[in-house]
């Protein structure tokens, strides 16, 4: 308690929200690790599809480079990293200015670092594992018309890797190929496939 009360009102005001700011941390950090932090998709034959995206999850306010910088996560790493730094640095220098400055500086680089480590994260849940590139010679099925003679894209499904996958694809045919056509895949590049039908 002396050491509380010696740090003056304002540090005292800031080890309270630094500490609130952790433990709130560590309840996303539990709940997104049991799987309650994330987004989902839902179906309804009414609605068309309605994205549930989770409280505390990033959705962000300000996008930086493809990053969501200013989300309910990255502002409590900041409150808490950026609190916490202050009451170190203070205590080693006995200096508000710095303890300030270096405080926000390194809460705002540590909300930087959550944003990068949580976009890294998404992209590995939205690719999961499955590599587009097995899927050369599979047989799928046409899921959305695909124009002759690269004249426009359409799109397919296919099994890969035991996974029902949909992928944006073109054909070289001289004809369109239609929906539930079977198709069969050809080559593969970084952002869709080349098809023709199946004989």
């Amino acid at each position: 308690m002396n050491w509380f009360e010696q740090l003056g009102t304002f540090f005292q005001v800031i080890l309270i929200i630094a500490g609130t700011a952790t433990v709130i941390m560590i309840i996303q950090l539990i709940l997104l690790l049991i799987g309650f932090g994330g987004g989902s998709d839902v179906d309804c034959t009414d609605c068309g599809d309605i994205n549930c995206d989770g409280g505390i999850n990033d959705g962000g306010f300000l996008d930086i480079f493809g990053l969501k910088v200013l989300t309910i996560r990255n502002f409590f790493v900041f409150l808490a990293l950026g609190g916490w730094s202050m009451i170190l640095i203070y205590e080693l220098s006995n200096s508000y200015p710095l303890s300030i400055t270096l405080g926000v500086l390194i809460g705002v680089a540590s909300a930087i670092l959550c944003a990068f480590a949580m976009k890294k994260a998404m992209n590995l849940q939205s690719e999961g594992n499955v590599d587009s590139h097995n899927a050369l010679g599979k047989i799928g099925s046409c899921y959305l018309t695909i124009p002759a003679d690269h004249s426009g894209m359409g799109k397919i499904t296919v099994l890969v890797q035991n996974r029902l996958v949909e992928l944006d694809a073109i054909t070289d045919g001289q004809e369109s190929i239609a929906t539930g056509e079977e198709i069969i895949v050809t080559d593969v590049k970084d952002n869709f496939v080349i098809v023709s039908k199946s004989k």
